[in-house]
């Protein structure tokens, strides 16, 4: 039987593959740091989440959650699928990251895209992201 935390190391490497993000402690790192709003992870810290090492505290597990279009718990457990967009909003709806009704056409948009058509938005959307941060 695995250990809880190998577990959550495999759901997590599915659940960045099913969003066409490499399951790299590198790319993880730097993925995650582009959306966490607290103090941000190491690529040591990255590669102790995907070798099963370590469990991320709530904060950051709810980052890679929301992140990654699951549940915190799915990804703890195993006990749910991927989220539709009208869960995304109601679990997160609260958070300071509130989703627009266009913000939502654009999720789901986003979301009926194929794996290659999500990785290119995603590079295109942190490339924006960082040269906007630059002005």
């Amino acid at each position: 039987m695995k250990k809880p935390n190998h577990e959550f190391a495999s759901r997590l490497r599915e659940a960045l593959i099913a969003c066409g993000v490499k399951p790299s402690p590198a790319v993880l790192g730097h993925e995650f740091n582009l959306r966490h709003w607290g103090e941000g992870i190491s690529t040591h810290a990255a590669r102790n989440w995907l070798s099963g090492v370590s469990i991320p505290k709530t904060d950051k597990l709810k980052t890679l959650a929301h992140w990654l279009n699951v549940t915190p718990e799915s990804l703890l457990f195993g006990t749910e699928q991927r989220l539709a967009a009208e869960e995304i909003k109601a679990i997160y709806g609260a958070d300071s990251r509130t989703i627009s009704d266009i913000d939502q056409q654009f999720l789901d948009n986003f979301l009926s895209l194929n794996k290659e058509g999500r990785h290119v938005l995603r590079m295109v959307t942190c490339a924006m992201r960082h040269h906007q941060s630059r002005r």
